[in-house]
Formats: structure tokens, C-alpha cells, sequence
């Protein structure tokens, strides 16, 4: 088995094709194909469902109690306490 990881672009009509060369000759293979869409105005990949869940999740915890809550600041303090960096 081998592993290719490929970044591509579909067209306006959102056909992808792809290209993969391979050590193989006529052979037949099982591919697995994962598309993953990537937010291009930030340059980072799209959050999955889970970690918008996640997100929403947490901000609700927030809401209810937003004194709970610390600062970056405050949690970089209490590490580099903890651990002596």
C-alpha cells in the first residue's frame, strides 16, 4: 500500500482530476479517495463537523459563566509556572 498526498483544484463545473503516477504497471488497484475542501482566503483547511460542534460547545460555556474563563495570558503564566519554562 502506498500513501500520496495531493493537492488539487476542480473546475468551475467541480470535476477533479488527478494524475498519480505510480510504480505500478498494468496492475489493477483499489484507490480511496478523501477531498477535503480548503479555505483559501485564510490559507487553512475547512473545521471538520466535530470541531465546530466542539466549538459551539464550548462557547455556550462561556456564555453561561464568562468569569471562568482565563486569558492566554493566563494560562502561558500558570505553564511556564508549572513546568519552569
Amino acid at each position: 500500500m502506498q500513501v500520496i498526498n495531493q493537492s488539487a483544484h476542480t473546475n468551475k463545473d467541480g470535476v477533479l482530476t488527478i494524475t498519480i503516477p505510480t510504480d505500478l504497471s498494468d496492475t489493477d488497484v483499489e484507490l480511496v479517495v478523501v477531498i477535503n475542501p480548503v479555505n483559501t482566503a485564510a490559507g487553512k483547511k475547512e473545521l471538520s463537523h466535530e470541531e465546530i460542534l466542539m466549538l459551539e460547545e464550548r462557547w455556550e460555556e462561556y456564555q453561561k459563566n464568562p468569569g471562568a474563563s482565563s486569558s492566554w495570558e493566563e494560562v502561558k503564566k500558570s505553564i511556564s509556572k508549572k513546568y519552569g519554562i
